[in-house]
């Protein structure tokens, strides 16, 4: 659930909300046809968005295919990954949601696997422009945000311990 929104229903426990509550939810809840549209779209071209950014991906870094015949599928798989997040975070409008549940474990599977930061931000702003080329302008708008935060939490330094 939306972090907001559930801290808007814990404070609200045990008595009825307040205007303000409620026209937060009101506003959550306007725009839930389109994110649900939205996410129905990307299901049905994941598969098309997803090989076209892997594909891309393996023509920008071509040292990838020392890694193995199947560098391409996996990655693929993981991108696929990545989208379906970015949909459940889209239908909560939730961007810490990708963090929660996502990111910070594949970051830590990824860079493990010996992937820099740099690479792994590259390789998802080619989903990004996939999305973008794929889906239509209002779908891509909306789940533009969470791609983008996906691009930048890969892409992230880990911060040395002090």
């Amino acid at each position: 659930m939306n972090i907001t929104l559930e801290n808007m229903f814990s404070a609200a426990a045990g008595r009825y909300p307040t205007r303000a509550e409620s026209a937060m939810l009101t506003s959550w809840a306007a725009t839930l046809d389109a994110r649900i549209a939205a996410v129905h779209e990307l299901a049905e071209t994941e598969e098309k968005i997803v090989n076209l950014a892997a594909a891309e991906v393996m023509r920008s870094a071509p040292e990838l295919r020392k890694r193995g015949e199947e560098t391409q599928a996996k990655t693929a798989r993981d991108m696929a990954l990545v989208l379906r997040h970015c949909a459940h975070a889209l239908l909560r409008d939730d961007v810490e949601y990708l963090d929660r549940e996502l990111l910070v474990w594949l970051r830590s599977v990824l860079v493990g696997l010996g992937f820099q930061p740099r690479f792994l931000a590259s390789s998802y702003r080619l989903l990004l422009i996939a999305v973008e080329e794929c889906l239509s302008p209002r779908a891509a708008k909306l789940l533009k945000p969470y791609l983008s935060h996906c691009v930048r939490a890969l892409g992230e330094r880990q911060r040395e311990a002090s």
